[in-house]
């Protein structure tokens, strides 16, 4: 079996601006951020897959007429699932629609075999939230909860509408994730360029 995704790269200028954002995150224990070299536009997750599988949804995915290439403008930053329980920290698109035709194309040949119960929401994963402590307390006591959450809410706020820039969508791979004690590392199976 293989967990596998499809999912679309960012380019090297979006992955640095984003350092920036991740090292003023960093000053919160409890949130694991996401490597540099891990972050992507997830299309469809997978999941395990059986490995005889996977060269049938190979076969399926070159079938798609994939479109031209496009630029995406990396804007907002926002939160799933709210304010109150953050689980997630991400950075959005400021337009959506083309993302959301490559997910449509791909729910058009993979939706039946792997269906979706949630709704597509283009985004790019910066941090995922276990619990929210400050770890740059000069103090003996520890920032309670609410104070660290505070900071954390003041920095999404002063985000919630930056824009990091331009990334060219030029491809769509096939990911495997092995997941190991440092995180998940990402591996190519196979890409499928927009012409």
């Amino acid at each position: 079996m293989k967990r596998i995704f499809l999912g679309i790269p960012i380019s090297e200028e979006i992955r640095d601006k984003i350092k920036d954002f991740q090292t003023e995150l960093s000053q919160f224990v409890g949130l694991k951020l996401v490597p540099p070299e891990n972050l992507h536009f997830t299309l469809k997750f997978l999941g395990e897959v059986e490995e005889d599988k996977i060269s049938e949804i190979r076969d399926s995915l070159h079938q798609v007429d994939w479109g031209n290439k496009f630029d995406l403008v990396v804007k907002r930053m926002g939160v799933f699932s709210n304010e109150n329980y953050i689980k997630v920290i991400w950075l959005g698109v400021e337009d959506d629609s083309q993302l959301k035709s490559l997910f449509q194309k791909v729910e058009d040949q993979l939706g039946k075999q792997f269906p979706q119960d949630f709704e597509f929401t283009a985004h790019l994963t910066l941090a995922r939230v276990k619990f929210v402590e400050d770890n740059k307390t000069t103090s003996r006591f520890k920032l309670s909860y609410s104070e660290s959450k505070q900071k954390l809410l003041d920095f999404l706020e002063r985000n919630k509408e930056v824009e990091v820039g331009e990334s060219e969508v030029n491809k769509v791979i096939l990911y495997e994730s092995v997941l190991g004690t440092a995180g998940p590392e990402y591996s190519v199976l196979e890409e499928f360029n927009l012409d």
